[in-house]
């Protein structure tokens, strides 16, 4: 499945958006499950990407549009570093703005 299938995702600059890890889990579950043709129900968030078989070009396309989903530009590794959902949704939603602002919550 090609990115522009994917549903969520933007061809286009996508502004900076603060998500959180829940948001983040639902959305890269939904994004494996029409990456690897799978039911979203069948994805656990705590089982390693390898265990689904997911490629190195998979890897990369998901790093890619979630790059875009939260416009914020991101490694291509990213399911290697945290290879769970759950590792990787709470990484991102950890992440430091990239504008200068204090996170969400932030005083």
């Amino acid at each position: 499945m090609s990115r522009e299938q994917i549903p969520g995702t933007t061809n286009g600059a996508a502004s900076r958006k603060e998500r959180s890890a829940e948001e983040l889990r639902a959305w890269l579950v939904d994004q494996l499950a029409a990456l690897l043709a799978v039911d979203a129900a069948a994805v656990d968030v705590d089982k390693p990407f390898t265990d689904y078989g997911l490629s190195s070009a998979e890897a990369v396309i998901l790093a890619g549009d979630l790059g875009k989903w939260i416009g914020r530009s991101l490694p291509p590794t990213l399911a290697w570093d945290f290879p769970t959902i759950a590792d990787l949704a709470e990484h991102i939603a950890c992440m430091a703005p990239t504008n200068g602002s204090p996170p969400p919550g932030a005083a």
